[in-house]
């Protein structure tokens, strides 16, 4: 019974290493993807980093998810398309 649980435990730490592994590649590739970003991404970027506690991957979300702000005619219309406001 112990070798048979041993077993379990090497494969459920090579599994954790290789999730680990592709952790760190995805998160290096989101950082170069934000550095490259096109001029008016960055800016809005540097906007939501002022915001108390909206860290990097808040900053993510909400880029990826608005994409282009100018789509949008007033704060109320992006608002609504988070789905921050009812209505």
């Amino acid at each position: 019974m112990v070798e048979a649980g041993r077993f379990v435990l090497d494969q459920l730490v090579e599994e954790w290493g290789t999730y680990t592994r592709q952790l760190k590649e995805v998160d290096q590739r989101l950082q170069a993807f934000a550095q490259e970003a096109p001029v008016k991404e960055a800016e809005a970027r540097a906007i939501l980093d002022t915001i108390p506690g909206v860290g990097p991957v808040t900053i993510d979300v909400v880029v990826s998810e608005l994409g282009d702000i100018r789509c949008f005619r007033s704060q109320k219309k992006v608002c609504a398309y988070a789905g921050l406001v009812p209505g």
